[in-house]
């Protein structure tokens, strides 16, 4: 078939011959016009169980490097069938691979997943954002970064002045949301409770 050879050839675009953290090579990286197995490549052989009447591949079981060409190839090539399960899953990837769900949300004008992966990211270094990041993403994720930490340090700053006058939630638990970001957001009914408008900085957007 004309399209999935086309597809054939231009695969290996997605395919990285590391994570952008430098953990090692995950898939070799071959000529797929010269190599007859590349078709039972994890990457290839996922896309072409969407491609035909076949079922659809599981994408949890799926390694985040492979499942990530995928995402990649799916968008280039206007997979619909594969988007919504590629959706679903990198929501539940960004608390693992924040930067690189974010990397792929802001390039594929994905904002409700930006936002979140984003979010997820504000314990990170900026070191590994800047090995990660494209230079577009990376310029509007540190004005982000910055925003969110002041207004972090702020509701610190606020809760030791007024506590315990007007805050009820504890300033030891407030610091460790501070230190790690993530908690921010697993703990946040608690952390709202009764003082919604102290906390209105976690809904800050990367993308509007």
């Amino acid at each position: 078939m004309a399209w999935s050879s086309k597809f054939i050839a231009n695969i290996w675009k997605f395919i990285p011959m590391s994570l952008p953290t430098g953990s090692g090579p995950l898939i070799p990286r071959m000529d797929p016009t010269k190599s007859s197995s590349f078709r039972r490549t994890p990457l290839c052989s996922n896309f072409f169980q969407y491609m035909y009447r076949q079922p659809q591949p599981n994408l949890q079981d799926v390694e985040f490097p492979v499942f990530a060409g995928l995402a990649e190839a799916a968008e280039k090539y206007v997979m619909y069938a594969a988007l919504p399960a590629i959706m679903i899953k990198m929501e539940d990837c960004a608390a693992k691979y924040p930067l690189e769900v974010l990397n792929y949300a802001a390039r594929h004008d994905h904002k409700a997943l930006a936002n979140h992966a984003a979010r997820m990211s504000m314990a990170l270094p900026v070191a590994q954002a800047v090995a990660i990041l494209s230079p577009d993403t990376l310029a509007k994720w540190a004005m982000f970064y910055d925003q969110w930490h002041a207004r972090a340090r702020n509701l610190l700053a606020s809760c030791i002045e007024n506590q315990p006058r007007n805050v009820v939630v504890a300033i030891a638990e407030i610091n460790r949301c501070v230190r790690d970001p993530k908690l921010c957001y697993t703990t946040r009914a608690r952390l709202t409770y009764s003082h919604t408008n102290l906390f209105a900085f976690l809904d800050s957007e990367f993308m509007t």
